[in-house]
C-alpha cells in the first residue's frame, strides 16, 4: 500500500503541507481538506483533447500577458484544497510559484470522463464557482465543450459548442476556438 494510502486511512482531514507528503505515484486533489482520488492514468483520447487545448489556448495566449499550463499542475486554491484542471490560464503572474499556481486561475479547463463527470459537473463546478475561477470549461469526449463564467459570484452558462462550432469566451473577447480542432485525432467525432 502506498504511503499515502495509509495517512489518508489515518486522517479525515488534510491540508496542503500533508499533500506535499504524498507519494508521487499516487494521484490525488485535495477538496476542502478531503482527498479525492484521480484516474491512475488518462485515456488517450483525454489525452489528445488536453494536448489539443494546450495548442489552441497557446497560441492565442502566446503575446500575452497570461501563462496557459496543462495537467499535472498543482493549483493550491487555499491551505485546504489543490487540484489538478487539464488545462488552465493564469493571467495574474504572481501567483505563479515555481511549485505551483498558489491562486485562483482565470480559465479552467476539465475534459470529463465516466469516473470524473459527476465530480467536475458538481464538486468543482461549487468549488471554481467559490473561489472566483472567472470561466469553467467542461470538455466532453463525446464531441462538445460547455462554458460557464462568473458574473456577481455565479456561474452563467455561456453555451455549449459542437464539433461545427467556434467556441467564444466571456472572459477573452477575442479568444475563438474551432472546437473540431480540440478533437482533432479522435476518429469517431466527425469533422475531427
Amino acid at each position: 500500500m502506498p504511503e499515502a494510502a495509509k495517512i489518508i486511512e489515518q486522517k479525515k482531514e488534510f491540508t496542503y503541507k500533508d499533500y506535499l507528503e504524498f507519494d508521487d505515484d499516487v494521484r490525488v486533489e485535495l477538496i476542502d481538506g478531503k482527498v479525492w482520488d484521480m484516474s491512475p492514468a488518462p485515456t488517450t483520447i483525454h489525452q489528445i483533447i488536453c494536448q489539443n487545448m494546450a495548442v489552441e489556448l497557446g497560441i492565442f495566449f502566446r503575446d500575452r500577458n497570461c501563462q496557459t499550463f496543462v495537467c499535472p499542475t498543482d493549483v493550491k486554491l487555499d491551505a485546504k484544497t489543490v487540484v489538478q484542471p487539464d488545462n488552465l490560464v493564469v493571467c495574474r503572474r504572481e501567483i505563479i510559484t515555481e511549485r505551483c499556481i498558489e491562486g485562483v486561475p482565470d480559465l479552467v479547463v476539465e475534459i470529463l470522463s465516466p469516473a470524473t463527470e459527476l465530480k467536475d459537473r458538481n464538486v468543482k463546478f461549487k468549488l471554481y464557482q467559490k473561489h472566483g475561477v472567472r470561466e469553467y470549461w467542461l470538455i466532453s469526449p463525446a464531441g462538445y465543450v460547455d462554458v460557464y463564467y462568473l458574473d456577481n459570484g455565479q456561474y452563467n452558462f455561456h453555451g455549449n459548442f459542437g464539433v461545427n462550432d467556434v467556441l467564444t469566451s466571456v472572459l477573452f473577447a477575442d479568444l475563438q476556438i474551432e472546437v473540431k480542432n480540440i478533437f482533432r485525432g479522435i476518429n469517431y467525432v466527425a469533422g475531427a
